[in-house]
């Protein structure tokens, strides 16, 4: 991944030998308590991610943040039994995680500003372009956009309107294209909102929902 930066991403080639000056591999939780920013990323279990917030929290400070590299567990869910609940918060990545700019920041209930700045901070020294979770959901933002498609494209698939290569080519050749510019709000703003309501009206009813 180094290699595909420096050859593919404009970075220089003294990353190859800096980054190991960077790195310190941990033998234990213990090692980790001078951090000044945790991130867990774990299997996507909530019982496993607790144990691992539990485990941090009693070696960092206590306003160090904790973050989770969760993909759709709630943050509130993961605050519950924390000690200092305020300083955890959702770090969403996406794969491969050093060539895209996707950053979830996703606040549970308890998340604190000073906690949400930093980590707005850290996406922008990642250089990701972060997207601000203000209030909790499942899945957060990009992924209940993903699967809502994949809902659709299972529905369509089953229901023998079509088949997988053609509804793969649909999504590519129309949403792929512009997905990388616009999302979906500037989609309607760029070509014409009155005319999405008039499609919404009668395309909504009939969506597998």
């Amino acid at each position: 991944e180094i290699d595909e930066l420096i050859e593919l991403a404009d970075f220089p080639a003294s990353l190859g030998d800096e980054w190991k000056q960077r790195y310190t591999e941990a033998e234990s939780i213990a090692d980790l308590a001078g951090v000044d920013y945790a991130l867990e990323a774990i299997i996507e279990n909530v019982e496993a991610k607790r144990s691992v917030i539990a485990e941090l929290e009693a070696v960092v400070g206590p306003t160090v943040p904790i973050a989770s590299n969760t993909s759709a567990i709630p943050i509130t869910i993961l605050q519950a039994r924390a000690k200092h609940p305020q300083r955890v918060i959702g770090n969403h990545f996406t794969c491969p995680v050093h060539n895209t700019r996707l950053m979830e920041i996703c606040r549970g209930d308890k998340t604190d500003d000073a906690t949400l700045n930093l980590a707005i901070e850290l996406a922008g020294r990642c250089g990701k372009d972060p997207s601000i979770l203000n209030r909790d959901v499942r899945g957060f933002l990009s992924n209940r956009m993903l699967y809502a498609a994949m809902r659709e494209a299972i529905y369509l698939l089953e229901n023998d309107y079509s088949d997988v290569e053609s509804i793969d080519a649909a999504f590519r050749n129309d949403i792929g294209w512009y997905a990388l510019i616009a999302g979906p709000f500037r989609l309607m703003d760029l070509t014409g909102i009155p005319a999405y309501i008039e499609v919404i009206k009668d395309l909504y009813p009939e969506l597998a929902n």
